[in-house]
């Protein structure tokens, strides 16, 4: 995460973790979550991640928050493409910001499915990674309540998701979904 985005070193790691079993490559993924992602790895204690690395990721949150705020119908592919730059160097910390917003707004989940068209394999290995920690399949957010109050309907956010997963291995069948089934 300390290097600049460049989408050559992104496919050579991802031509190295691709022969990983899905299991292998998630645990990886998860052990740098599991120290916190931008702000929040400053306060586990004690610190896990170097300062420069936590630097990075938060100057990769406020480029994805900055692009996310301008993202419209008419500009899919130039947002697209910013997205996809902003991912190669951390995408746990792109993704995890776009499952957090698609679980408030559903109307960008097709917006969002759209823009992955430039993102480099290991990216969306990574997002396959964040879906199954967003659904409650990993170790921050399964406490959520999966149902609405009466009881009976599932919550916003778990079928927005849901229908996220949908668009996103139908547009993106290469990705491993073992991990989610």
């Amino acid at each position: 995460s300390l290097f600049p985005a460049n989408p050559s070193i992104s496919m050579e790691l991802w031509s190295a973790l691709a022969k990983l079993p899905y299991q292998i490559r998630y645990g990886l993924y998860g052990s740098s979550r599991l120290a916190g992602l931008e702000k929040g790895a400053t306060r586990t204690s004690p610190r896990t991640k170097a300062l420069p690395v936590i630097e990075s990721e938060v100057q990769t949150g406020i480029e994805i928050r900055y692009s996310l705020k301008r993202l419209s119908k008419d500009n899919i592919k130039e947002t697209g493409r910013q997205l996809s730059k902003i991912s190669h160097s951390n995408p746990l910390v792109v993704f995890t910001t776009i499952l957090n917003q698609i679980e408030s707004y559903d109307n960008l989940i097709q917006m969002m499915v759209d823009t992955f068209v430039h993102v480099t394999e290991l990216s969306l290995d990574v997002l396959g990674y964040c879906l199954l920690v967003a659904l409650g399949g990993g170790d921050s957010k399964g406490g959520r309540s999966k149902l609405k109050e009466d009881g009976v309907n599932a919550a916003q956010w778990l079928s927005s998701l849901e229908t996220f997963a949908g668009a996103f291995y139908k547009k993106f069948p290469s990705v491993e979904m073992h991990g989610l089934l």
